[in-house]
C-alpha cells in the first residue's frame, strides 16, 4: 500500500480501518453479485473507496456510488460499486464525528495572539470560503443557481472556520456557486459562534462582518500590518490545499443532474464528499502539520 495511491500511510490506513471495524464489516452481509468467485473484503472495499476518490472517479461511477440511478440506493450486482456506496456511507458518519465545533476553554487554550502597534486581538479561529469546479447542467436554473461571477465558471462553494493549527472546527454544507461570500456567511453568522474575548481572523471578501475581534487587512499604505494579517489567513488556505489533494474536492466535480436527481441532492453529495476528506484531514494530516511560525515572529505576542 503506497502513500501516493490513497493519501495516507499503510499505518494510517489501518488505523483507520481499525476507527470503522464495526460498521465497515456490514459490507459482508451484502450479497454481491454470487457468480463471482472472488469478492472484496471490507480492508478492500475501504481501499477501493479511498483510491476512487483519491483519483475523483467518472460520473457513471459517482452515480452508483451514491445511488441516483434507478431510484435505488444500491444500483446492479457490480462488487466494485456496491462497496463504493456503503464505504461511503461508512466513511460519512465517521468524518462528521472527527469534525466538532470545541468549547470556549478549549478554543481558547489553541489560540494566538495579533499585535500591531496598539492593536491587539486574541485570534481562536479563521474563515474562509472554498469553490469547486462543478460539470454544467442543461438545466437554465440550476445553470444561473452554480454559475459564479467571480471565478467565471460553474461552482460550489463552502465555509469552513479552523483553529490556528490548521484543525477544521466548522464546515459548512455546500452551497451554489451564484451565492457570494457575503452571502454565505449571512446564513452562518459565524462570527456569533465565538464570544466577544475570541478573536475570528477573515479575509477582505467579508464586508459583512465587522468588530473589534475580527481581523482582515486594510486598505492603505500599512503594509507591515497586512503582512503580520497574512500570516494568520495562510493557516486556512494551507488547511483547503490539504484537502485538496484528494481530487474528489479539487478536480471537476463531475456529479450531473438526472431525472431522479435535484440541485439540492448533488449539493449534499458534495458536502458529503468534503467531510469525508476534512474528516481524514483532521485526524492525519492537522496533527502533523507545525505551526511554530506564530511564536517565532513579531506578529504575535503572548500574555
Amino acid at each position: 500500500m503506497h502513500k501516493s495511491v490513497i493519501g495516507l500511510t499503510a499505518a494510517q490506513f489501518e488505523q483507520l480501518f481499525v476507527q470503522i471495524t464495526p460498521t465497515m464489516y456490514e459490507i459482508d452481509t451484502l450479497k454481491l453479485n454470487p457468480g463471482r468467485s472472488k469478492f472484496y473484503s471490507p480492508r478492500e472495499s475501504l481501499y477501493v473507496f479511498l483510491l476512487h476518490i483519491r483519483q475523483n472517479p467518472r460520473t457513471t461511477m459517482l452515480r452508483f456510488a451514491c445511488g441516483v440511478v434507478n431510484k435505488t440506493r444500491f444500483v446492479g450486482n457490480d462488487t466494485i460499486r456496491t462497496s463504493l456506496a456503503l464505504s461511503w456511507q461508512i466513511m460519512f458518519k465517521w468524518a462528521e464525528k472527527q469534525i466538532v465545533w470545541p468549547d470556549t476553554k478549549t478554543r481558547l487554550n489553541n489560540r494566538v495572539y495579533f499585535a500591531h502597534n496598539e492593536e491587539r486581538i486574541r485570534i481562536t479561529v479563521v474563515g474562509d470560503n472554498s469553490k469547486q469546479q462543478i460539470v454544467q447542467y442543461e438545466n437554465s436554473l440550476a445553470e444561473n443557481a452554480t454559475y459564479s461571477g467571480k471565478a467565471s465558471t460553474n461552482t460550489f462553494s463552502r465555509f469552513h472556520l479552523v483553529s490556528p493549527q490548521g484543525k477544521a472546527y466548522f464546515i459548512s454544507k455546500s452551497f451554489e456557486g451564484s451565492m457570494n461570500d457575503a452571502a454565505v456567511t449571512n446564513l452562518i453568522q459565524p462570527h456569533k459562534m465565538i464570544t466577544l474575548e475570541e478573536g475570528m481572523a477573515l479575509d477582505q471578501g467579508y464586508p459583512n462582518i465587522k468588530g473589534p475581534n475580527i481581523l482582515k487587512k486594510k486598505n492603505g499604505s500599512d503594509r507591515e500590518r497586512n503582512r503580520k494579517v497574512d500570516l494568520y489567513r495562510v493557516v486556512v488556505e494551507n488547511h483547503f490545499g490539504g484537502i485538496k489533494k484528494w481530487a474528489i474536492c479539487d478536480d471537476k466535480f463531475r456529479l450531473k443532474l438526472t431525472r431522479n436527481t435535484t440541485l439540492d441532492d448533488i449539493l449534499q453529495i458534495h458536502h458529503e464528499y468534503w467531510t469525508i476528506v476534512t474528516g481524514l484531514y483532521n485526524v492525519f494530516v492537522a496533527p502533523l502539520r507545525n505551526w511554530s511560525v506564530f511564536h517565532n515572529t513579531n506578529a504575535t505576542t503572548r500574555e
